[in-house]
């Protein structure tokens, strides 16, 4: 299995991958917005095969990195692309400068995203198109 990453010239993969889980597969409506004119995008490749996606930007309203729209296709889950789209994803804001990223993570998820060193902000629940989602931190 021979594993690549993209963080150039990638958005076209990107969107591909967050329609397929979230739209299809997870029937969000608002998945694409103005934010994704200014991030940063990694895409992960199996065999040179699309997997996975997640996109960083800085936000000046959070004074951090904001980790967003981390998915992998559904064949691919369990083979750990999800943690390296993560470390990717903090390599391009360590790179930038950064000291902290914050996202928001599905409910379902904030195991995935504690086992990365992300912690919760609060014990609030935020829902997103009706699903419950938790808003996590990472001090880098």
């Amino acid at each position: 299995m021979q594993i690549t990453v993209k963080t150039k010239d990638n958005q076209k993969d990107s969107f591909a991958v967050r329609k397929a889980v979230f739209m299809e597969e997870q029937g969000y409506k608002n998945e694409f917005d103005e934010t994704d004119n200014i991030c940063d995008y990694v895409t992960v490749y199996c065999d040179d095969r699309l997997a996975g996606t997640g996109r960083v930007f800085f936000s000046e309203k959070e004074n951090a990195f904001v980790f967003g729209r981390i998915a992998v296709l559904k064949e691919f889950r369990g083979l750990h692309f999800g943690t390296i789209i993560l470390a990717e994803l903090e390599k391009i804001a360590k790179e930038k400068g950064g000291k902290c990223a914050v996202l928001l993570s599905q409910a379902y998820a904030v195991g995935f995203y504690q086992k990365s060193g992300f912690s919760l902000c609060d014990d609030s629940v935020i829902y997103d198109e009706g699903q419950p989602h938790r808003r996590m931190k990472k001090i880098f």
